[in-house]
């Protein structure tokens, strides 16, 4: 195989992403937001989630406030496989491992929010960032490296 994609569909702060070949065990809105409101301040880049304190936002970088993206990676906007929200997609080429290894693969950057969430952050107390993750059925496991992660 030359590449293997990864879908994903984000949500809070990461990338979220459901299998095609199983229905969603839960609505969309209780999977991106699985604890109870009520929730001060919040976003979403998903049409599907109508919570009081969360905001809609486009899944674009200027919207997420995305910096410091991996040189030599994309993340295009694609269609979502189950729903057609739009999704980020990683492609990870034979071979690799990382956004910052000899053949590159996936991506990495920071995101910081939408602007008015941004300016709220220095202040919580909590904050949820939830995601769950698709690989193709015939994804080959080797060692970590692929998940995104959270750094405040």
């Amino acid at each position: 195989m030359e590449s293997v994609n990864i879908f994903g569909i984000t949500g809070e702060h990461s990338l979220l992403h459901w299998s095609p070949s199983s229905p969603l065990p839960m609505s969309l809105q209780s999977q991106l937001f699985p604890v109870p409101g009520p929730f001060s301040c919040g976003f979403t880049t998903s049409s599907q989630v109508y919570l009081d304190g969360i905001t809609q936002v486009p899944l674009s970088d200027t919207s997420l406030g995305v910096t410091k993206i991996s040189s030599g990676t994309s993340h295009p906007v694609v269609p979502g496989p189950l729903t057609d929200e739009p999704s980020w997609e990683a492609t990870y080429p034979n071979g690799s491992y990382a956004p910052s290894s000899g053949i590159r693969g996936g991506f990495g950057f920071y995101v910081a929010g939408p602007d008015f969430f941004t300016a709220l952050l220095p202040n919580a107390t909590e904050v949820l960032t939830s995601y769950s993750v698709l690989f193709q059925d015939d994804w080959e496991w080797q060692l970590g490296g692929k998940l995104p992660g959270q750094c405040m």
